[in-house]
């Protein structure tokens, strides 16, 4: 898969200090996904009230993925 053009994205925008959430957060979600770590229906369901950085570390909850388990809902922190 070419992913030239997701980089020569990630330039255009600029340094990430200089970035606005919105625009963090793009780059985020198109790295989380290019990547294979999350498919854009988990990204959709990460829940921002449960999501912490500890030394340095993004752990991402997301809530209500697709699979279920007996009957229930799965939460699976990344």
């Amino acid at each position: 898969m070419d992913i030239s053009p997701i980089i020569e994205y990630f330039r255009e925008i600029g340094d990430n200090e200089q970035l606005n959430i919105k625009s963090l957060t793009i780059e985020t979600c198109c790295l989380l996904e290019e990547c294979g770590f999350m498919r854009a229906s988990d990204i959709h369901r990460i829940d921002d009230a449960q999501t912490t950085t500890i030394d340095g570390t993004l752990k991402l909850v997301i809530v209500a993925p697709k699979e279920k388990r007996k009957g229930r809902q799965i939460i699976r922190p990344y």
